[in-house]
């Protein structure tokens, strides 16, 4: 009876579900916004009100937090070298059971996301 629910035929199938577009996703949609003060902007990276003052202030705040972010990912990238018993090599770990693989990914996204604003407010210095 157990053989006859765990085998056979009806589970070598595999069903993927794939999203589709529900009644929601019509009112939802992406809207740029300040990197300042978050309010919806048509274009660029900051609102009028910003741009008017605080720009220096922004751009400092963002850099900071790239430093900060950058740093947490080489300390991760360090531990994570430690773990593997080399310094001077790639890391190639891909353990689902290490917090610290998914402590390393969630900071190289962020990095990426600060990197993004950063192309949003195009510095010409």
């Amino acid at each position: 009876d157990f053989t006859m629910n765990m085998g056979g035929e009806h589970t070598r199938s595999v069903a993927v579900l794939t999203s589709t577009t529900g009644a929601l996703s019509k009112f939802v949609t992406k809207s740029l916004t300040c990197l300042g003060c978050k309010t919806v902007i048509k274009s660029g990276a900051l609102c009028q009100h910003c741009l008017a003052g605080k720009e220096q202030q922004i751009v400092a705040a963002k850099m900071g937090l790239m430093r900060e972010k950058e740093k947490e990912f080489a300390d991760l990238w360090v531990q994570c070298q430690r773990c593997q018993g080399s310094l001077h090599a790639d890391v190639i770990c891909t353990s689902r059971d290490c917090p610290i693989f998914y402590r390393r990914t969630k900071a190289q996204k962020e990095i990426t996301t600060v990197q993004e604003q950063f192309e949003r407010l195009q510095l010409n210095w």
